[in-house]
């Protein structure tokens, strides 16, 4: 079993609006969106060291709960890139952004 941990993390008001959005519409977690962004995208966020933040606005704190290894692997490449923990996931949220919002919500089956 994969213990959770929860981590601190500074978005832009506008994508933490978005992220909100996402796991209302698809009546989820906060976390699970981000869980999901990594494991979509986490491997492509190197690709865009220079470019500049594609949401705006204010920086936010939210907590946001992760299985412990996928925390360990966020950690690292945090390390690697010599950058924040923030920063690598709203990398891999902007990089994964188009296929969250491409998934459908669960619907509950009829009995």
């Amino acid at each position: 079993m994969n213990d959770m941990r929860t981590q601190t993390l500074y978005f832009p008001e506008a994508m933490l609006a978005d992220i909100q959005t996402e796991a209302l519409r698809l009546d989820t977690s906060l976390s699970w969106i981000v869980q999901q962004a990594w494991d979509i995208a986490g491997t492509r966020i190197e690709q865009d060291l220079d470019e500049a933040a594609a949401f705006g606005g204010e920086k936010r704190m939210q907590s946001i709960f992760f299985p412990e290894e996928m925390l360990a692997m966020i950690q690292s490449e945090a390390q690697r890139l010599d950058r924040s923990l923030s920063w690598v996931v709203q990398r891999a949220y902007r990089h994964a952004r188009a296929e969250i919002l491409a998934l459908t919500p669960s619907r509950p089956e009829s009995s």
